[in-house]
């Protein structure tokens, strides 16, 4: 006689997240297709910084999970039992604080520079725009797309450098901007660099509206 119960839902007690959605899918797959039980899941709160998909997974497996995923090639932006206080330890208060809340998010029309970087291998896309008044930042907007810690640093730049002058833009650079947020876990620190590259590119923006304009 057939058993028409349905299958026991897998239950983790660990989770793995990935530094964007097609990677952790990937993962899956390998982790399945080499017999590991694991599935798909939304992360807790504190994860979804880091990506929009998490990987649950049984914890006593881990280290052979790491090796297996390492050899190929999927990089883990964090491994931590879901029982766990580290969880809430994996972002700090101000950057959660300016993902859930960023500051001055949207465009400047007429703006007098903007930056923007790309980086698709890291799913980044961010857009600084500035108005800038006898050489005076007055008003810096942001736009930013990518995980929980782009959309951050892109909120935290905007802080940082409205009310600066011109000149004194070449000082914010990702050391400063990882200062500001509170210090990013380390796989995150390629967002703090993204924040200083917008900076310096509204700068030559800047620069280069400032020679065609003699």
């Amino acid at each position: 006689m057939a058993n028409n119960s349905p299958p026991e839902k897998f239950k983790g007690d660990a989770i793995i997240t990935f530094e964007d959605v097609p990677v952790a899918i990937r993962a899956e797959k390998l982790l399945k297709a080499s017999g590991y039980p694991c599935k798909l899941v939304a992360p807790p709160p504190q994860f979804r910084l880091g990506c929009a998909l998490g990987v649950e997974i049984m914890a006593y497996q881990r280290r052979s999970i790491e090796t297996l995923l390492e050899e190929k090639d999927v990089h883990i932006s964090q491994m931590v039992g879901l029982d766990s206080d580290d969880s809430a330890k994996y972002f700090n208060e101000t950057v959660i604080d300016h993902f859930k809340n960023p500051r001055n998010v949207g465009e400047i029309e007429n703006a007098d520079a903007v930056g923007h970087v790309n980086n698709s291998s890291l799913s980044i896309n961010a857009d600084l725009y500035l108005k800038i008044m006898d050489g005076v930042i007055t008003q810096a907007r942001s736009k930013s797309f990518g995980c929980g810690a782009t959309i951050a640093a892109g909120s935290i730049i905007t802080e940082l450098v409205h009310g600066k002058r011109m000149d004194e833009l070449s000082a914010i650079n990702a050391a400063a901007v990882d200062k500001a947020l509170g210090g990013l876990p380390e796989s995150k620190s390629h967002t703090a660099t993204m924040a200083a590259d917008l900076v310096a590119s509204a700068v030559a923006d800047y620069n280069s509206r400032q020679s065609i304009g003699k």
